[in-house]
């Protein structure tokens, strides 16, 4: 990267920027003297994050991204779960010159083997996931590979890796919806990817 780079956060459903790992990985990011961290920004479900709404929610990530082309470059999301689906559909909306230098998702599903009925508006309509690869130069999926969200991991695999995302697929060892309070896979593949 030959400028700092600009880091989204785009949570889970139901949470928080004091959730999870969020705030953990953003202090190990800057405590890295070597890691270009610039501007973290934290994206908010809208309304609420009880009951985020598709149209708000892809709205607000894309006011956050904006339109400059050198920022954006340098601009990477990071999404979790339900934020994976924000980012992908908000990457799929976006002009054709515009392109950001990378999207880790965390937990990041496509289906999931119990919808919740809060998660149709999610589910039931599709998206380009063509165009959403073609506006970022890398898509990783971390998952677990115990996650009880997604029980079939090697079908979740496929899913990103071989479908039209054609993302990298990271097996995590710990269990769960990666939704612990220190996440040590996504760091090293933050680190490994944009270090």
């Amino acid at each position: 990267m030959s400028e700092n780079l600009r880091v989204i956060l785009v949570p889970r459903y139901g949470a928080t920027q004091k959730f999870d790992w969020y705030s953990w990985l953003e202090e190990k990011l800057r405590a890295k003297n070597k890691f270009p961290l610039g501007e973290w920004v934290f994206c908010d479900l809208l309304p609420k994050p009880e009951s985020p709404e598709p149209s708000r929610c892809n709205s607000h990530l894309s006011s956050i991204l904006g339109t400059n082309a050198s920022q954006l470059k340098n601009t990477l999301i990071i999404a979790h779960s339900l934020g994976a689906q924000i980012a992908l559909r908000t990457l799929a909306e976006m002009k054709e010159e515009q392109a950001i230098a990378g999207l880790i998702c965390v937990a990041g599903w496509l289906s999931l083997d119990h919808p919740p009925t809060s998660l149709a508006s999610w589910i039931d309509v599709e998206f380009d996931q063509k165009a959403a690869k073609a506006k970022t130069k890398s898509i990783i999926n971390v998952i677990s590979g115990n996650d009880p969200n997604q029980i079939d991991t090697r079908s979740v695999t496929e899913a990103w890796r071989d479908g039209a995302l054609g993302a990298e697929v990271v097996i995590s060892s710990k269990p769960g919806h990666m939704s612990a309070p220190e996440e040590d896979d996504v760091l090293e593949t933050v680190l490994k990817h944009f270090g």
